[in-house]
């Protein structure tokens, strides 16, 4: 994973926090999170998807 980077000016910033992800399937939709700081991710849940679309 890459930590985020902010465009300031001319600098780049790293930003330290937490990211959350969508994984999009037919099937299902794989949801999980990570850290920016420890590099570090892990799942959450696994949300159905009916037809293709999420079941929220």
């Amino acid at each position: 994973m890459q930590l985020a980077q902010v465009k300031t000016g001319m600098k780049h910033q790293t930003i330290d926090g937490i990211v959350i992800a969508f994984d999009f399937g037919l099937k299902r939709i794989g949801v999980a999170v990570g850290q920016t700081i420890t590099k570090t991710a892990r799942p959450l849940m696994t949300l159905q998807a009916k037809e293709g679309v999420p079941d929220w």
